[in-house]
C-alpha cells in the first residue's frame, strides 16, 4: 500500500452527521443521499471547495462505531447553521492515500487497504477530501 506521510494544521469541517460502522455501510450510503438531498453549501463560507467526508468519535477502533460527517472545510470561527454540525480536525501526522478511479468503489478499496494494513492508526480523526468528482485524498491520523 503507497502513501506519503504529510503534517497536517488543525482545520474546521460543517456538515451532516451520523453514527455509523463498518458492518453497516447502509448508514454511510444515507447520509451521502442525505447529503445531496439537502444542499447546504450556501449556508456556509467555504474555504475549500472540496467535499470531505470525515470520521471520528471512534469506539476504540474501526471496528465499533464511529461518527461520519459529510460536508466542507470552513473558517474557524463558522458558526453551525440548524441542522449542521462543526468538526475541528485537529494538527497531526496523517497517512495521505491519493487514488483516481470510479467513486465510490474506489474509496471503499482504499478503506479496505487501510483496514488489513499495519499502520499505527491514532483514531482520533481521519477524513477523506473529494478533490474532484473521480480523485479522493484519504487521510488516515498515524502515530
Amino acid at each position: 500500500m503507497d502513501y506519503e506521510v504529510v503534517s497536517r494544521d488543525e482545520f474546521v469541517l460543517c456538515g451532516i452527521t451520523a453514527r455509523v460502522s463498518t458492518s453497516e455501510p447502509e448508514k454511510i450510503e444515507e447520509l451521502w443521499q442525505r447529503f445531496y438531498a439537502e444542499p447546504f453549501v450556501d449556508a456556509l463560507e467555504v474555504e475549500d471547495g472540496a467535499v470531505f467526508s470525515a470520521y471520528f468519535d471512534y469506539e476504540g477502533s474501526d471496528a465499533g462505531a464511529y461518527t461520519t460527517l459529510v460536508g466542507f472545510r470552513v473558517a474557524a470561527d463558522q458558526v453551525a447553521p440548524a441542522g449542521l454540525s462543526l468538526l475541528t480536525v485537529p494538527a497531526g501526522k496523517f497517512a495521505m492515500l491519493r487514488r483516481s478511479g470510479p467513486m465510490p468503489a474506489t474509496v471503499v478499496e482504499t478503506w479496505q487497504q487501510i483496514w488489513s494494513s499495519d499502520l499505527r492508526r491514532t483514531f482520533v480523526a481521519d477524513f477523506d477530501r473529494y478533490a474532484s468528482a473521480d480523485t479522493v485524498e484519504v487521510n488516515v491520523g498515524i502515530e
